[in-house]
């Protein structure tokens, strides 16, 4: 949007609404990212589920444990994308 203000020309102002639009442009990258993320760690604890060796023995809980949390996070990120798309 191009405005004059004091003789000089002003080519873009800001809007209350630009910080919106730039988290709403921003979160579907993380929550790709969550997802992802998420999906390894599931990987890595099913492929040492597989092999039921002592990383599986030493690691098991702490790849669940991380695996609810990634999943927790990509929940959040989705329900404010839903939250911002209802606005």
């Amino acid at each position: 949007m191009i405005s004059r203000h004091r003789d000089a020309i002003i080519l873009a102002e800001r809007r209350p609404d630009d910080y919106i639009w730039i988290m709403s442009a921003f979160l579907p990258f993380l929550l790709g990212f969550a997802m992802l993320a998420t999906l390894l760690i599931l990987v890595v604890g099913l492929v040492g589920f597989a092999r039921n060796g002592p990383f599986y023995k030493k690691h098991a809980n702490h790849l669940m444990r991380a695996r609810v949390i990634g999943q927790g996070i990509a929940l959040l990120i989705f329900a404010l994308i839903m939250f911002l798309a209802g606005r």
